[in-house]
């Protein structure tokens, strides 16, 4: 099968979306977000985020929404030439693209300023929410996954590319890769200042693409819909597209060079400290958390995912985690929610200013000591 270029270039943007951390960064890196920097309150962050919002609790549907350009194509060739031809490992400060990438691992704070728009999922909708572990849960994992939890929670829905609309300029459907970012704050009450933690994830269909016209409800023969901290590289590679699988290899390859394995986004900070911000002795980190969808069927199909979700009342996400027994069986199980407080929003602080720092895998040895 040929591969038509649009499609191997949109093929290498989205490759990039869980770029890991350079290793000689690393000193520099934990002492930023491993002592959690960051201190606000759930209210302070939320306050900020609706300063600007362009839809209110009565969205008008306007049009156009907002239209915040990604990263481009170039940048993603540039990061391939660096790795395969001139073993530039270090990746210039003068570089764009990896000034802003590398930020994400080495700053906690929990907004970005002076406004930027996001190279990586820079169309998307805000909610707050609440983060639920309840006593009768079985649980075994630590901090904010263990029984008991509730706290706030600021939860971001979004692209991975400026592929926000359901069809293309020919009126077909074209697969968009959805993301979900949750901001857990470390405190039960919303107004008190704590520090944060991120939870960070692709849908399950990962770097492959989903063609459903609804972000939140599956469509049949995709198999069940989930978003999940763990998005393996077989998902991103078309095995009908040889081309475009060859230079996903290539830059998956690369991208591992920084943080391997380069799919992996781990929640070590969630599960290493409690509800009032104290470092938990012998933690139990989950292997992969999924955040499964439960909203109402909307009969109504729209043009662009930021409309489906701002039109949901209600609805919420089951926490499931996916850990492994002593003989390396995947073991599967439901132990809280995330409850939305409705509705969704849109403003300009929660596309170009929010931000959610991403944990580097090496971070494993870091916490394991």
């Amino acid at each position: 099968m040929k591969a038509d270029k649009p499609t191997i270039l949109r093929g290498l943007m989205v490759l990039t979306m869980l770029l890991g951390s350079n290793a000689n960064a690393l000193d520099k890196v934990q002492r930023s977000a491993l002592n959690t920097t960051s201190l606000d309150s759930a209210d302070e962050t939320w306050n900020q985020i609706i300063s600007d919002q362009e839809r209110t609790r009565n969205p008008v549907f306007l049009t156009p929404l907002p239209n915040h350009a990604g990263v481009q194509t170039s940048d993603l060739l540039e990061l391939v030439v660096n790795h395969y031809f001139k073993k530039d490992t270090d990746m210039s400060d003068s570089w764009p693209f990896a000034v802003r990438s590398r930020r994400l691992l080495t700053n906690s704070e929990n907004f970005s300023l002076p406004k930027r728009m996001k190279w990586l999922h820079p169309k998307g909708v805000c909610a707050r929410g609440r983060w639920i572990i309840p006593e009768a849960s079985r649980s075994k994992f630590s901090g904010l996954f263990s029984k008991g939890t509730s706290v706030p929670a600021i939860v971001r829905l979004s692209t991975g590319t400026n592929d926000s609309q359901r069809l293309d300029e020919k009126g077909k459907p074209k697969g968009r890769i959805y993301g979900m970012a949750v901001k857990l704050f470390h405190s039960q009450d919303s107004d008190t200042k704590a520090i944060t933690s991120n939870i960070l994830t692709l849908d399950h269909k990962g770097f492959s693409r989903s063609k459903r016209p609804k972000m939140l409800q599956k469509l049949a023969g995709e198999g069940k819909l989930y978003f999940t901290t763990n998005s393996p590289v077989e998902n991103i590679i078309g095995s009908d597209n040889g081309f475009l699988a060859f230079m996903g290899k290539l830059l998956s390859k690369a991208l591992d060079m920084f943080d391997d394995p380069n799919f992996s986004r781990p929640v070590y900070v969630s599960a290493h400290y409690d509800t009032d911000g104290n470092r938990v002795a012998d933690a139990k980190v989950p292997r992969e958390v999924r955040l499964v969808p439960r909203f109402p069927d909307i009969s109504r199909v729209f043009s662009d995912f930021r409309y489906e979700l701002l039109s949901y009342k209600e609805g919420y996400f089951d926490v499931e985690i996916v850990d492994q027994t002593r003989f390396s069986v995947s073991r599967k199980q439901t132990i809280g929610r995330l409850e939305i407080d409705f509705p969704f929003i849109i403003s300009d602080t929660c596309d170009r200013s929010l931000s959610f720092h991403h944990s580097p895998n090496e971070w494993k040895e870091v916490y394991e000591k």
